[in-house]
């Protein structure tokens, strides 16, 4: 912005320049010549957060989210003022996206469609990155609840390469937020569900501690952490409450991640109660009966 500000200054013409810090977009648009730069101030919004797609009633699909936060500072000019909901068949090639003015839309789809969804939030200064793809199989009604909690995305799991430029510019770095967190983990489980023609619906993990998703109702839920949520954290309270419910009530529960079991092992006295009666599982001593060790002359 810096390198900008005296050709902003002069009323100068200036091509758009996004700089991307994690998920955070700051567009610097175009000054025509004769237009003060006090005059153009837009701030580009957030992704939308908790995504939820089910089955609402056969043939009819319906997909959630949540708003995006707003900075305060920004003082109301990063909201969103519509969303473009984005549709494939495979997860990963998506068409040109539909737009509309609520968080919430419903999808007419022929019984046995394999689809996925992302959602991205718009405004006058641009469109967001997009969330997290969740999708469904469609059925008369899913047995099956998806859950994609993976959240992370800090500067932990950072993947960056940097760039060499002719200018004073100390090295800029590029991130590859993709190699960090894609997103797009439920794609794999949906489709191994899919090839045994199960209907299932799926979300984000923040999705039902939003209250847009419960996994009462379904005889299966398919929980993935992967890394953990934000800054690597394990399952909140409100998520050991919700699968404590769901497993006492008589559903099953498929729990996946790294660092699961020893993350609850070393927390708080609810989170060992829930490692020992929910997932029936602890750390063991001692040393492992086997070990797997590389080849030395390579396969």
């Amino acid at each position: 912005l810096g390198l900008l500000w005296p050709r902003l200054a002069a009323r100068e013409p200036v091509a758009i320049a996004v700089v991307c810090a994690l998920a955070t977009v700051v567009a610097v648009p175009f000054v025509p010549p004769g237009v003060p730069h006090e005059a153009v101030n837009l701030s580009a919004t957030q992704p939308a957060r908790a995504v939820v797609a089910r089955n609402a009633t056969p043939g009819a699909v319906e997909v959630k989210w949540t708003a995006p936060p707003q900075v305060a500072s920004e003082e109301g000019r990063d909201a969103p003022t519509a969303y473009r909901l984005y549709q494939s068949a495979d997860g990963f090639g998506w068409d040109e996206g539909t737009e509309v003015q609520n968080p919430s839309a419903t999808v007419t789809l022929a019984p046995g469609t394999l689809r996925y969804f992302r959602v991205a939030a718009v405004n006058a200064g641009g469109e967001s990155f997009p969330s997290a793809t969740v999708g469904v199989r469609v059925g008369d009604t899913a047995p099956v609840l998806l859950v994609n909690a993976y959240e992370r995305l800090d500067a932990t799991v950072a993947c960056g390469e940097e760039l060499e430029t002719p200018y004073d510019l100390e090295a800029p770095l590029r991130v590859y937020l993709e190699a960090m967190n894609h997103g797009s983990y439920l794609r794999q489980h949906g489709a191994a569900f899919a090839q045994s023609a199960v209907a299932f619906d799926s979300a984000t993990g923040n999705a039902v501690a939003a209250g847009l998703v419960s996994p009462t109702g379904y005889r299966l839920v398919d929980w993935s952490t992967g890394r953990g949520g934000v800054g690597g954290a394990g399952l909140t309270r409100a998520e050991q409450d919700a699968l404590r419910a769901f497993v006492t009530g008589g559903g099953h529960l498929m729990l996946s991640g790294g660092r699961t079991v020893s993350t609850l092992a070393a927390g708080s006295a609810d989170d060992k109660l829930f490692l020992t009666d929910i997932l029936r599982a602890s750390i063991a001593a001692g040393t492992p009966a086997a070990r797997v060790e590389g080849s030395a002359g390579g396969l």
